[in-house]
Parts: C-alpha cells; structure tokens; sequence
C-alpha cells in the first residue's frame, strides 16, 4: 500500500471517528466532546485531502517521465519527431 493511500484510509477514518464523536457530544450535550469530534473530523479531512493530492502528484510525476521515457509502453507519449 502506497503511502497517499494510506493517508487517505487514515483520514478517512479520523473524520467517521471524528463524526461519530460529534453525534455523540451533540445526544448528551457534551461542549467538550463536540469540539473534540469536530476537530478530529477536521484533522482527518485534511489528512484524506493530504493522501489525495500525493497521489495527483505521483499520478502528473509518472506521466511527465512517461514523457519523456522512449520506451513508454503509452503509446500517446511517444510521437515526438
């Protein structure tokens, strides 16, 4: 498993988790386990966005070397003169 995928499951996770948390605060009225839940949630969303743009990154890296690889297996990179 790739490291922005990672990332992504992790973050992913944080912000249910965080969710939950929240719902719960918000059924018993608990301040404190409402602003925990909403932070969670928030730090787990930008955890998920983080592993997300890793892979966009790695996903524009293999097509600029692709670019230039002559021996692309991508034959939509390979028609320069």
């Amino acid at each position: 498993m790739h490291d922005s995928e990672m990332d992504t499951q992790k973050g992913g996770m944080k912000e249910f988790g965080g969710k939950v948390e929240k719902t719960a605060g918000d059924l018993t009225g608990n301040e404190d386990m409402q602003a925990r839940g909403t932070q969670t949630q928030a730090k787990g969303k930008a955890q998920n966005m983080w592993g997300k743009a890793k892979d966009a990154a790695g996903d524009v890296a293999d097509t600029v070397k692709d670019a230039f690889d002559p021996n692309s297996k991508d034959p939509n990179m390979n028609n320069r003169p």
